[in-house]
Order: C-alpha cells, then structure tokens, then sequence
C-alpha cells in the first residue's frame, strides 16, 4: 500500500522539485541583476550564521556543563550504590553458606540417619529381606 501511494505522488514530488529548482535558478539570476539588494542579502544571512553559531556555541557549553554535572553524580550517588549492592550481595552470599552448613547439612545428614535406621529395623522385624535391601540399591544406584 505504501508502493501506490508513493506511486500517486511522484508527479507531484518531481513537479515540486522543478518548481523549487526553476525558481532558484531565477531568483540566483536576479539577485546578479540587482547587485545592491543581492550584497544586502548576503551580509543579512552572514549576520545570521553568526548569530546561529554563538547560540550553538552557547548550548555546546550548556551541554558540557550538564555532562559535568551528570559525571559528579554518578560519582557521588551512583557509585556508593553500586558498593552498597556489592556489600550486601557478598552478605548474602556468605548467609547463605552458614545456612547451608549449620542448618541443611545437619538435617540431610539426620535424614540419612533415620532412614538408614528405619532400614535396619525393617531388616530386624523381618519385613525385608537384607537382600531385597541389596536389590533396591543397586536399582536405585
């Protein structure tokens, strides 16, 4: 869809195209017949580049300065965050370890225990056979 519409207005594309060059073309020969309005022309447009550059001049260095200020506070703000973060992430880290070894390992271990003396008193009572004992291992493993 966008094919036929850019297909509907290239006439008018192109015929504007010629339009704007035939009248440069003119006003280019006129401004040479007319000298005096041409130089005052120019000297109003020379006025105007350098007005415009010292606005750009001046937003440049308004640009620097928001650019200095946005340095200082990732270094005062941002930077401490990032430490703080850094901190509690290594306490985390180290929580979780002490709750690893002082608290689940214990528990897997007292777990291993009981389930190993739940075996045994099965075996004893003689509702399995240490054999069938054998046999679940070596399926399980």
């Amino acid at each position: 869809m966008d094919n036929e519409q850019t297909n509907r207005y290239l006439p008018y594309i192109i015929g504007a195209v010629v339009l704007v060059l035939i009248l440069l073309c003119s006003g280019g020969s006129w401004f040479l017949v007319q000298r005096s309005l041409a130089d005052d022309v120019r000297d109003f447009l020379i006025i105007l580049l350098a007005v415009e550059s010292m606005i750009v001049g001046g937003l440049l260095i308004l640009m620097l300065i928001q650019l200095y200020q946005l340095i200082m506070l990732l270094r005062k703000e941002v930077i401490p965050l990032l430490n703080s973060t850094k901190e509690t992430v290594e306490q985390v880290k180290h929580t979780t370890t002490f709750v690893g070894q002082s608290v689940a390992a214990p528990i897997i271990s007292l777990t291993g225990l009981l389930t190993g003396a739940k075996a045994m008193v099965n075996a004893l009572r003689g509702k399995q056979e240490p054999h069938q004992l054998l046999e679940r291992k070596k399926s399980d493993g």
